[in-house]
C-alpha cells in the first residue's frame, strides 16, 4: 500500500525528526510511571479497600498502591513470566503464484475420483493472489439416521472446536481461517488464506479430529452451549419456520427443537460411538480453488484419505438427498410457539413447483423479483398486517419453489384472515402480471442478465459459488451463464 520508505508512517506524514524528543518519552516507559488495570472478578472479591463506582456505566471498581515488588526491578530475571512467544510456523514467507503451465479452466474440474473421496479443482486466473480455499465436506448416512446422531455431531464439532483452539490460534495469527460445521450433508471444513501454510494448517486440524476424546468438563460446557443455541433457534419465528419446512421436505431432518429434547439423555459414551460410527462409514468430497497445482491438491487429498483410511469400514456413495413431494392443494402445519414472551405470529406460505431445469429456475427467479415490493407494499404498507414480510425464491437440492413470510401481531389478526390476504394478493399479483407493459419487463431482465454477469468480486464469492453446486449435488459450475443464455431468450 505504501512504498518502502513510508512503510513505518503509513498514511501519516512526519516533518521533522527530535530525537530529544523521543528520548523524553521514552523516560517514561519505567514501572514506577506505569498504570497497572487489572482485570479479575475473582481477584475484585479478594480485595477489601474501598469501592469506588464509575459515573458512565456504573462499572464497579478499586484504587489501589502498585505492590513495591513490581517496582523494585532490577533485572530480566525478574520477568521471569514475560517472555517472546516460540516462532509462528503457520507464517507464510512465500508469496509466490503457481508456476507451472496449466491451459485456464473457467470451472472446477473432476481432478480424481475414487470410492473413498472426489477431489474438485481450480486454478485462481483472475485474482492472481497468493491465496487458496480447501473446502472438504465429510458425507456420512450416520448424520441424517435421527435427531441423536444430529445431536451428537453437533457436539462433536463445538467441543472439538473448543479443545483445538490453543493448536489453532497460531494459524489464525497468521491470516489463516476455517470453519467447521454440522448439517445435513454431514461435516463441512472449510480453511482459507495463504496456500504455503493451508496444507500444514489442514493437518493439525485433521489430527486432532483423529484424535479426538471428550472429558467430563468440556462436556458439561457444549451441552450448556448447545442447549442455549437450539432454545434461541426455535424460538426465532424466522429460523423456525424455515426449520420445520425443511423438515417437511427432507426425510431424517433434524430440527432443534427435536436434538434439544435427547441433550439431557446424551452421554460421552453415545457421541464418540456416533463419530466413530460416522468415520466408518465416509465419502470425502473436496474442492481446492486458488494459487496452488493441480498436483498439490492431489497430494492434499491423498494425505486426508490416508488420514481416515483405518476408520473408514463401508464408503459411503454420495447422492442427492430427496425431497418429498407435497401433495396437490392446501396442507398446514400449526405450531404454538415456544416462546412465551412472542405477541406475533408467524405465516411461511411454502409454493411448492417440482423439479426445475434451467429455464424453470429462471422463470421462478423472475417471479420471486417480481413479487417481493408489490407484497410488502400490499401485505404490509396497504392492509397493514405485519412488520415483517419477505417474499424469497426457493431450491431445495434441485426442486423449486417459493415463499411468502409475514409476522403479523396475534392480538390484530387471525393468521387463517393473513392467509386469506396472502392468497388474495397472489391473485392481484397474477393479473397485474398478464397486464405488465413489455418494454418494463425486459427492463426487468436486463437488470437480471446484469446482476448475473457481474464480474466477481474476490476469490471467497468464486469458490463459494463453486462449492453450492458441489454440496448440492447439481455440479452445475456454468449455471449463471445458462441462466443468462434463457434469460435472452424468455
Amino acid at each position: 500500500k505504501y512504498p518502502l520508505e513510508d512503510v513505518l508512517i503509513g498514511s501519516k506524514i512526519y516533518y521533522d525528526f527530535d530525537s530529544s524528543l523521543i528520548n523524553q518519552a521514552l523516560e517514561y516507559l519505567e514501572p514506577s510511571k506505569a498504570n497497572f488495570i487489572l482485570l479479575s472478578q475473582k481477584q475484585f472479591d479478594a480485595r477489601s479497600s474501598q469501592v469506588y463506582t464509575e459515573k458512565w456505566f456504573e462499572t464497579k471498581y478499586r484504587v489501589e498502591e502498585v505492590p513495591s515488588q513490581w517496582l523494585n526491578t532490577t533485572s530480566h530475571s525478574d520477568y521471569d513470566q514475560i517472555y517472546f512467544p516460540a516462532k509462528n510456523i503457520f507464517v507464510a514467507d512465500n508469496f509466490d503464484l503457481v508456476s507451472d503451465k496449466c491451459d485456464f479452466q473457467q470451472f472446477p474440474t473432476l481432478a480424481e475420483e475414487t470410492k473413498y473421496y472426489r477431489l474438485w479443482y481450480k486454478r485462481d486466473f483472475t485474482f492472481k493472489i497468493p491465496k487458496a480455499t480447501i473446502c472438504i465436506l465429510f458425507s456420512s448416512p450416520v448424520a441424517t439416521s435421527g435427531p441423536l446422531n444430529a445431536l451428537a455431531l453437533d457436539f462433536f464439532v463445538e467441543a472439538l472446536i473448543l479443545k483445538m483452539a490453543e493448536d489453532t490460534y497460531a494459524a489464525e495469527q497468521a491470516a489463516l481461517s476455517y470453519s467447521f460445521k454440522s448439517n445435513s450433508n454431514g461435516l463441512t471444513l472449510m480453511l482459507s488464506g495463504f496456500n504455503q501454510k493451508l496444507a500444514s494448517f489442514l493437518h493439525v486440524i485433521l489430527d486432532n479430529i483423529i484424535k479426538f476424546d471428550l472429558d467430563s468438563n468440556t462436556f458439561k460446557n457444549v451441552q450448556d452451549y448447545l442447549a442455549s443455541e437450539y432454545f434461541n433457534t426455535f424460538t426465532d419465528g424466522v429460523k423456525l419456520v424455515k426449520k420445520i419446512r425443511l423438515s417437511i421436505l427432507q426425510n431424517n431432518y433434524s430440527t432443534p427443537l427435536e436434538k434439544r429434547s435427547h441433550l439431557s439423555q446424551l452421554s460421552i459414551k453415545q457421541v464418540m460411538e456416533v463419530v466413530k460410527s460416522f468415520f466408518s462409514d465416509l465419502f470425502i468430497e473436496c474442492l481446492i480453488q486458488g494459487n496452488m497445482s493441480k498436483q498439490e491438491s492431489q497430494a492434499i487429498i491423498k494425505k486426508v484419505y490416508h488420514k481416515f483410511e483405518k476408520m473408514i469400514i463401508n464408503p459411503h456413495k454420495r447422492v442427492k438427498p430427496i425431497i418429498n413431494q407435497l401433495p396437490a392443494g392446501d396442507s398446514v402445519c400449526r405450531i404454538l410457539t415456544l416462546n412465551r414472551e412472542e405477541r406475533g405470529s408467524m405465516l411461511h406460505n411454502y409454493y411448492q413447483i417440482g423439479p426445475m431445469d434451467v429455464r424453470t429456475r429462471c422463470l421462478l427467479i423472475i417471479l420471486s423479483s417480481q413479487m417481493d415490493e408489490p407484497s410488502f407494499d400490499y401485505l404490509r404498507t396497504t392492509h397493514g398486517l405485519g412488520y415483517f414480510v419477505s417474499t424469497i425464491f426457493n431450491d431445495t437440492f434441485g426442486i423449486g419453489g417459493f415463499t411468502i413470510t409475514i409476522q403479523s401481531p396475534a392480538n390484530k389478526f387471525d393468521c387463517s384472515f393473513v392467509d386469506k390476504k396472502i392468497e388474495t394478493f397472489l391473485e392481484i399479483f397474477a393479473q397485474s402480471l398478464l397486464k405488465k407493459e413489455q418494454e418494463k419487463f425486459e427492463k426487468v431482465i436486463k437488470g437480471l442478465i446484469r446482476h448475473k454477469t457481474a464480474p466477481v468480486l474476490n476469490l471467497r464469492i468464486e469458490t463459494a459459488r463453486n462449492w453450492t453446486q458441489i454440496v448440492t449435488c447439481n455440479f452445475c459450475f456454468d449455471i449463471l451463464e445458462k441462466e443468462v443464455k434463457v434469460l435472452k431468450e424468455v
